[in-house]
């Protein structure tokens, strides 16, 4: 029978019972606190490593409370060695003992002892036949990490390879040591004899491992190791990532130039009547009543020929392109001023860990909704052994996009006030003249003089986002920025890169042109969401 109850808070309350209410049956008052539960403690009675023999029996003493019971299992490569139970039951004085038969091979493992959850103790074991050795540490790195904590394992018949691959989980049954500093990595009761594998490593950040064979019983053998950085961890990684923008001016000012003319052809095409531009851009827009009721009132009535004199030298499709060549100036000198970005973030995939995606949140000045819809773009990235990360895509450019920002800021540089190129060809076609004008020809169902009004309006518009859209491609066949990455990172505890310092290289490529592009690269993880 088992008293361990005693020792655990259970008499203390048995006899306030009986001397506050005897046999009556009267309660514990409020007042009187619960005695806390003994905290249950376990170890070895000597817990430095168990030195054996082949086949040698001896009797491993654990100390623990009155009556518990001691499950004990071996962990690691134990070979044949064996124990006499599985459990054994402490005695009055809180001693257990149990038989421990060792491998007839040398070998090393570990005793694990364990009173249900409530606690546990660990003794390494170490077997050989022809006696046992210290191994004095020395590693080597010659790398850049900032390196400060330090442990060591020995694995008899060991794989360093398979020692390396699972860190930073060290090998089961491996005798081992933990230091705050690189000079004191000491490992004692080494077998002497049998092949090892020494392994050192810095938590997650380096390690390295040497096959080794102690031959000096009862000395102290040196040991050298080299130590490697251990692979980022790329899968896992997120880089907010900022490309300093400076394209070669001549090509990158003929991108803009004509990517601002082919805005132009397809918003306002060439030679389209400026009549039928605009009750086109009209129809565009308006409910289908009021289609029908427009189209029937150009069919029928003198509204067009009333229009033609309206808008007689209105040239919305020239409007735009003598914007071009200010629009090339103004991209060009912005992207001289050394403010100009191309910033986006980089996000890993734990599924291909070297195929990152990219999310373009700014070009050259241009940001938010002027981008349009970004997609996450496949992108590839490696890491090098000296911590440099690779990084290379194709990213789409709708340079029409960039065309229209510069347009916008031409013409607005031209007229002294901020403005855009729809809000002012509204204004040259005086959008609510041309209301006027069709009302007096006919009723439009549905939509009368101010929603005509609006309707010229948000048809030119439409008319003008189609053109902005013009040079957008999913896999970059329009419009394109080859991007290319080298840059040092900065490498967490964990493995991901949190920085980058660097610079890149690039390519723009649209209208038929090429535009060199290079400057710094930077990167930085985001904040914890």
């Amino acid at each position: 029978m088992s008293y361990a109850w005693l020792s655990r808070g259970v008499l203390p309350r048995v006899l306030a019972l009986f001397l506050l209410g005897g046999c009556g049956g009267a309660t514990i008052p409020d007042d009187v606190p619960d005695d806390p539960p003994t905290e249950i403690t376990l170890e070895f009675e000597d817990p430095t490593t168990l030195e054996l023999a082949p086949s040698e029996q001896v009797s491993v003493t654990l100390l623990t409370q009155t009556g518990e019971r001691v499950s004990i299992l071996m962990l690691g490569d134990a070979l044949d060695a064996s124990l006499e139970s599985a459990s054994v039951q402490a005695d009055a004085d809180g001693v257990a003992t149990v038989q421990l038969t060792a491998p007839s091979q040398p070998t090393t493992f570990v005793l694990r002892a364990q009173v249900g959850s409530d606690a546990s103790a660990e003794l390494h074991v170490a077997v050989s036949e022809l006696g046992f050795v210290t191994l004095d540490l020395v590693l080597v790195y010659e790398g850049e990490r900032e390196l400060s904590l330090w442990s060591a394992d020995v694995v008899v018949g060991g794989d360093c390879g398979a020692i390396l691959a699972g860190y930073p989980t060290d090998p089961v049954g491996a005798l081992h040591v933990n230091a705050s500093q690189a000079d004191d990595l000491q490992l004692g009761s080494v077998p002497v004899g049998p092949q090892l594998a020494v392994a050192i490593r810095s938590e997650q950040l380096a390690a390295g491992c040497v096959v080794f064979q102690a031959t000096k019983p009862d000395s102290v053998e040196l040991v050298s190791v080299t130590l490697l950085d251990r692979p980022m961890i790329l899968g896992d990684a997120e880089l907010d990532v900022s490309l300093e923008y400076t394209p070669d001016p001549t090509s990158y000012g003929i991108v803009v130039e004509r990517s601002s003319k082919t805005l132009a052809d397809v918003a306002f095409p060439q030679g389209t009547a400026p009549t039928a531009l605009v009750l086109d851009a009209m129809s565009s827009v308006l409910s289908a009543d009021a289609i029908y009721s427009l189209d029937a009132l150009r069919a029928e009535s003198t509204v067009e020929l009333q229009l033609a004199a309206l808008l007689d030298g209105v040239d919305p499709n020239g409007f735009c392109v003598s914007l071009a060549q200010g629009a090339a100036s103004a991209a060009v000198a912005a992207a001289a001023s050394d403010d100009q970005r191309v910033e986006g973030r980089l996000t890993g995939s734990p599924q291909s860990p070297g195929a990152p995606t990219f999310t373009l949140t700014s070009f050259a000045g241009v940001s938010g909704d002027a981008l349009g819809p970004q997609a996450a773009v496949p992108f590839s990235w490696s890491a090098t052994a000296d911590d440099v990360l690779v990084v290379s895509g194709l990213l789409p450019v709708a340079t029409t996009r960039l065309a229209a920002h510069y347009m916008n800021l031409a013409l607005s540089a031209q007229v002294g006030v901020e403005t855009t190129v729809p809000a002012t060809l509204s204004a040259q076609i005086d959008c609510p003249a041309v209301a006027l004008a069709i009302v007096t020809a006919g009723a439009v169902d549905g939509c009368d003089e101010g929603c005509l009004a609006a309707a010229c309006e948000a048809g030119l518009a439409a008319r003008w986002q189609a053109g902005v859209s013009a040079g957008e491609s999913t896999d970059g066949s329009i419009g394109s920025l080859q991007i290319g990455i080298s840059g040092e990172a900065t490498v967490s505890d964990e493995l991901l890169p949190v920085a980058l310092a660097g610079s890149w290289l690039g390519t723009l490529t649209a209208e038929e042109q090429e535009a060199s592009v290079m400057g710094v690269a930077t990167g930085q993880a985001p904040p914890p969401r």
